[in-house]
């Protein structure tokens, strides 16, 4: 914030002012704007797809359909984000102009899980619901203990969920 930094020091999402050196035709100094603010680790908020505005707590932003998002280094589309990603907003004045995902989501799918249907899964304190052919389940990345029911069946696994990854949990071993 005012002080020089090599571009190497950014991170995405960073608001920064650039000067370019025209004798020495390359970037003459990087500083962060000292006018930009930053909400790290924000998981309360809603993005308003269509209205280009998000709230953040009480607090409502402007957001242009062009802000640049980001997960894991790499740019992503801001549909992407979904209401359990953990992010961070970065903007100036009343407008967010870039997010990162600190936090994202990925999937679980059951495989062979003839034996639970009908019944119930819950995945730790994120999920429970009634377990139907072909679902796949939005979870937030970490590890989880899963607990499958239904009649005569009471199954424990455990899962870890990668972010924009599918985690798929055979389920063939259980005796109908």
């Amino acid at each position: 914030y005012g002080s020089p930094m090599s571009a190497a020091q950014l991170k995405e999402g960073d608001i920064a002012q650039i000067t370019f050196n025209e004798e020495l035709a390359r970037v003459g100094s990087v500083t962060l704007s000292g006018d930009a603010w930053s909400y790290e680790g924000i998981a309360r908020y809603t993005l308003g797809e269509g209205c280009g505005s998000v709230t953040i707590g009480e607090e409502s932003y402007g957001m242009e359909s062009n802000v640049l998002a980001f997960s894991q280094g790499r740019p992503i589309d801001v549909a992407q984000i979904i209401h359990q990603d953990v992010v961070t907003f970065n903007g100036m004045g009343n407008k967010v102009m870039s997010i990162t995902v600190e936090q994202g989501h990925g999937y679980l799918e059951l495989l062979n899980a003839d034996a639970v249907l009908g019944g119930w899964i819950e995945v730790g304190q994120t999920l429970i619901s009634q377990i139907a052919p072909d679902m796949l389940f939005t979870i937030p990345e970490g590890s989880y203990s899963v607990r499958l029911t239904a009649t005569g069946v009471d199954e424990t696994r455990d899962v870890v969920i990668e972010r924009d990854q599918v985690t798929s949990l055979d389920l063939g071993d259980i005796e109908l």
